[in-house]
């Protein structure tokens, strides 16, 4: 899987798959990871904003989810530069929202395993 992850950017850019009809799955691959995106976002910055309150990774999520999503079911995703940059910036958010989310786990832990002052 971690292969076909790191090669999959050079799937596009092979003409002949693209001549054979290869691309269409292509496209289909690409909004499974779409749609896993959405279910793996949600319920980290859901657990977020439930139990710990915070805005900041949810809403920071939510925005690279919204970009990822414009450039990969629009038309902007036949566009190569506007549609990878988009593609790329929204992922990056996206990781962004989900460093947030650890860094904030990590601090409540260290907080909840602190030994009260006597």
């Amino acid at each position: 899987m971690t292969a076909l992850l790191v090669l999959y950017p050079t799937l596009w850019l092979n003409r002949q798959l693209w001549e054979s009809g290869f691309w269409h799955y292509l496209i289909f691959f690409e909004r499974g990871f779409l749609i896993v995106a959405w279910l793996f976002a949600l319920i980290a910055m859901l657990s977020a904003l439930l139990h710990r309150g915070r805005i900041g990774p949810p809403l920071l999520a939510a925005s690279g989810l919204v970009l990822l999503t414009v450039a990969i079911v629009t038309p902007l995703h036949n566009q190569p530069l506007v549609g990878s940059l988009m593609a790329l910036i929204g992922g990056l958010l996206l990781a962004g929202a989900h460093i947030w989310n650890l860094i904030d786990l990590r601090k409540q832990a260290h907080l909840d395993t602190a030994i009260p002052a006597e």
